[in-house]
């Protein structure tokens, strides 16, 4: 696996502990808390006051500690590059899906159990076979380079860090009640997993034996590695949090794109102005949540769902004809609740999920007419017109729902741009908001019964997502924007 992409705004390298750098340390090899029948600290736990210095110190503070994992696995960022690319890959790796390895396209293809293979030794055999198109997508492109060059052995952890104990400490609060960092239980947890394998002879033709436990530290690792960075990262941030953040409501944080203004008809109602601001369907979803909800379940949830009842009219994956299906309490509640709604736009942030078909256990939702020209959603396949043919019917994608149930949407909200922190006048202003589904989309009508809405948005699953945010130029200088090819991830 080899690609050209160089990140030459940065020099930062992934931490990997090596051999040198733990010399010094002393690891934590112990569950206790305290020593058996006293109220000191376990001298190999997680609170030892001989790894990490008398409580109160200033060493307690800043000296770290390590824990021996005891297997190889992926660093928590490669890992989460890997499942992002493609969610199949996590699966195998978690060995609750079989897949072989495709001499000819040099991916993985699904399989069964009979003639195919699972689990985290059989994906690391072919990760540095994988050859995947990066689809003209910077952020994709910057995930294959990310694997390509720091999926290999070298930068696999065999070692976690440990922050120091001062950071996370064992304390008893005024009602008597002892307190900890929850980071704390994920440390134990992390632990637990790598003391299993004490003992366990780890050769190239052993290793696929501990799958399970390797797959259950690799994502204990990515617990870890999500919790620390949300003490520095995100809305929770701990260090920015409590002195810079906004809590605005269904707000999206987007990266600055460059804006390509190219008007062709003066009066066409899809140009893009400069009172407008081109944002990613996604990102415009999750900024009108509540409407976004709104408009799925009125457009599809409630032709297709019963209310009062559990069945649906829901198309069979061989036959492609609507049948009355009997449908699941979760199901229901995926598709019935706000809850289960807000949780699928939540899931249609990952970019392998949009194009996948919509289902609801094992039917799909329903189909969709597309013809080059008009799409048209089915709901029922009893009442097709006679001019559609079977030819142009396929099952209805996520991406696609969104697009559809939002469509009639797209010019009445307006938003509000913010570049945050606020450095120049100029840095918040309101804006129109023109939707961009993916790069070069396609120009069609949809038909939805009652009306036809021509769109040169619909979604072009050959093209990479729009998952950015670009202002009008004439307002970059406001935000602070420039053009130093800065690449945020």
């Amino acid at each position: 696996m080899e690609y050209k992409f160089k990140p030459t705004t940065f020099n930062l390298d992934i931490l990997v502990l090596a051999k040198e750098q733990t010399r010094q340390m002393t690891p934590v090899t112990k569950l206790n808390i305290f020593e058996p029948s006293s109220n000191n600290f376990d001298t190999e736990g997680l609170f030892s006051t001989e790894i990490f210095g008398a409580v109160g110190s200033a060493e307690r503070t800043s000296t770290f500690s390590y824990m021996d994992l005891k297997v190889a696995v992926l660093h928590p960022l490669v890992y989460k590059h890997v499942i992002s690319v493609r969610a199949f890959y996590k699966d195998v790796m978690a060995g609750t899906k079989y897949a072989v390895f495709d001499k000819k396209t040099k991916d993985l293809v699904l399989s069964n159990e009979e003639d195919g293979r699972t689990g985290y030794a059989f994906f690391m055999e072919v990760l540095g076979n994988l050859k995947l198109d990066d689809k003209d997508s910077d952020m994709r492109k910057f995930r294959l380079y990310m694997i390509a060059n720091y999926g290999t052995p070298e930068y696999m952890l065999k070692q976690f860090l440990v922050l120091p104990a001062g950071m996370r400490d064992y304390k008893v609060n005024d009602a008597g009640r002892p307190e900890e960092d929850e980071i704390n239980d994920k440390y134990r947890k992390l632990l637990m997993l790598s003391n299993t394998l004490n003992n366990i002879e780890k050769s190239a033709t052993t290793i696929g034996a501990i799958d399970n436990v390797r797959y259950r530290i690799q994502t204990g690792v990515l617990e870890l590695y999500e919790h620390i960075m949300g003490l520095l990262d995100g809305k929770r941030k701990h260090i920015q949090g409590k002195w810079g953040s906004r809590g605005i409501m269904y707000g999206t944080r987007n990266i600055i794109t460059p804006s390509l203004v190219s008007v062709m008809d003066l009066d066409s109602p899809n140009d893009v102005t400069i009172e407008h601001t081109t944002i990613g369907l996604y990102q415009y979803a999750r900024g009108i949540t509540p409407i976004a909800m709104n408009r799925i379940h009125t457009v599809f949830v409630s032709r297709l769902f019963s209310p009062d009842t559990s069945v649906a009219r829901l198309v069979n994956t061989k036959t492609l004809h609507t049948e009355t299906v009997e449908v699941g309490v979760k199901s229901r509640d995926a598709w019935l609740t706000l809850d289960g709604l807000d949780h699928m736009l939540g899931t249609m942030g990952q970019d392998d999920l949009r194009a996948e078909p919509v289902m609801v256990g094992k039917h799909y939702l329903m189909l969709i007419h597309d013809d080059g020209k008009v799409v048209t959603p089915v709901f029922d396949t009893d009442n097709m017109p006679d001019t559609f043919t079977k030819d142009n019917l396929r099952p209805i994608t996520y991406y696609e729902l969104l697009f559809i149930a939002l469509l009639n949407t797209f010019d009445k909200y307006r938003g509000l741009l913010t570049r945050y922190p606020v450095i120049n006048l100029g840095g918040i202003y309101p804006s129109k908001i023109y939707v961009k589904s993916t790069d070069q989309p396609r120009k069609v009508s949809v038909d939805l019964g009652t009306t036809v809405i021509e769109t040169t948005e619909y979604p072009n699953y050959a093209k990479a997502y729009y998952n950015s945010l670009s202002p009008h130029y004439a307002f970059l200088a406001a935000l602070g924007g420039d053009h130093d090819g800065d690449f945020k991830y």
